[in-house]
């Protein structure tokens, strides 16, 4: 099971269905392709998806009560994004930009800590996944 990145403007988006992912390139979103790997495993960890029709954004969480949070708030919950293995060789970073909202989910350590440097407050996700190469 493979998830892909798409972004357009500071909206991100991890897809695992190749379909939705050159739909939205088709329509103009950028396709960063594969950037890791989940697991079709049932038994792992669900990650569910929100959306906020408000500005557009997608978020991740494995905590049922942050979902339940979330959508108290408005959010809209369409499904289980993905399942995290508890064996991944990557740790997925959630990072949170203060000034405008935005959550960014990155494999990249280096990255992670450009953007803690420049102000984003780094999150505990809690997650595993595969690295893309796997």
């Amino acid at each position: 099971m493979y998830n892909k990145y798409i972004t357009t403007g500071t909206n991100h988006l991890f897809t695992t269905d190749k379909g939705e992912y050159d739909s939205l390139v088709a329509k103009g979103w950028l396709g960063e392709g594969e950037v890791f790997q989940a697991t079709s495993d049932k038994n792992a960890t669900p990650v569910y998806r929100l959306y906020n029709k408000y500005d557009g954004s997608h978020h991740y969480t494995k905590d049922a009560a942050e979902r339940d949070n979330l959508v108290k708030l408005g959010w809209t919950y369409e499904f289980v994004g993905f399942y995290a293995p508890a064996d991944g060789d990557a740790t997925l970073y959630r990072l949170y930009n203060q000034y405008n909202g935005e959550h960014l989910f990155t494999t990249d350590k280096a990255e992670n800590d450009k953007l803690v440097s420049l102000g984003w407050t780094a999150e505990e996700s809690g997650l595993k996944v595969y690295s893309a190469a796997k």
